[in-house]
């Protein structure tokens, strides 16, 4: 497979600089007769070959240069990499699924003594602006890498494409904290003061696995429970006074430890709660309410018309 600089010039054309590779063929127009004997039997005629995206030689090329620098060794010949990133910004697009793959890469190098850059205590995207700041590769890059390129891109030019690739790193990470992360438990993981039938298995809130606007419309893509909800068991049969306490107890663990947190809610009722294997108990869509400290007033997120005042939050 061909990857890095070759790649990028000999089967991407998306680069104009030497890429420290001989390749030897034979135009056909200006092939004589006989010669195509030759280039038959050597081979010489056009092939497919398997080549990196420039999307992958793209994240290869970010983690390269911060692993050259990281290991604190002269930065000899690698500036390359910052023009051949500058050329790669318009032929790409830096979105989700340049996120992703730079996800993937990162997993791939980690663990490598050469790959310091793909370690977890490494944010990529402080050392990309370290590499602007410091000016790290601006001799190498004037002293070498000018010289290889077929045109004129300076190295103020060139560089730009860190600074560019930091910020949307940064931003990626931000997106991915805000779109796609377990939903907060409403409920400690330890053991409570009160007394419970299992002490440290209060109930909990369902898991949200992503938050954002799709066609224009808000919305959440949750955990599927496999579960019955509290109402449901109530209207199907008594229950036992045993299953009465573990019902009544995990969501008041859940309530107690949402109140010690400054949150509000605005309503528990047996809708709310949902009974699945172990009996655990789960409590969605119990609404949260705004606090107006100003004026002392509590509002509910969503519209609670409907929700019977007995359910409601004494607050």
């Amino acid at each position: 497979m061909f990857k890095g600089g070759t790649c990028l010039s000999k089967c991407h054309k998306a680069i104009k600089r030497f890429s420290e590779d001989v390749d030897l063929g034979i135009a056909e127009k200006y092939a004589t007769e006989g010669m195509y004997d030759v280039v038959e039997e050597c081979n010489l005629s056009a092939f497919e070959v398997n080549a990196s995206s420039m999307e992958r030689t793209f994240c290869d090329k970010v983690f390269a240069l911060c692993d050259y620098y990281l290991a604190k060794e002269p930065l000899r010949r690698h500036s390359r990499h910052i023009y051949d990133l500058r050329k790669l910004q318009g032929r790409i697009s830096l979105d989700d699924p340049l996120t992703s793959l730079f996800g993937q890469v990162k997993e791939q190098r980690k663990g490598k003594p050469s790959c310091l850059s793909a370690e977890d205590s490494v944010v990529v995207a402080d050392v990309l602006d370290e590499l602007v700041a410091t000016g790290a590769y601006r001799d190498d890059y004037v002293g070498v890498t000018a010289d290889l390129l077929y045109e004129d891109m300076p190295y103020e030019e060139a560089v730009k494409a860190l600074g560019s690739i930091a910020a949307f790193l940064r931003d990626a990470q931000e997106r991915q904290q805000h779109r796609v992360r377990p939903a907060t438990r409403w409920v400690s993981s330890r053991p409570t003061s009160r007394t419970t039938t299992r002490p440290g298995r209060p109930a909990q809130g369902a898991y949200v696995y992503a938050a954002d606007i799709y066609d224009g419309r808000p919305a959440i893509a949750m955990e599927l429970m496999d579960s019955v909800t509290l109402e449901t068991l109530l209207e199907s049969a008594p229950l036992m006074p045993c299953k009465v306490f573990d019902a009544l107890n995990q969501p008041l663990d859940a309530v107690g430890y949402a109140h010690e947190n400054g949150i509000v809610h605005g309503r528990i009722a047996p809708e709310n709660n949902f009974i699945g294997e172990r009996s655990r108990v789960k409590l969605v869509d119990f609404r949260i309410m705004e606090i107006d400290t100003d004026n002392a007033i509590a509002t509910c997120v969503s519209p609670a018309e409907s929700t019977p005042l007995g359910y409601m939050s004494p607050e």
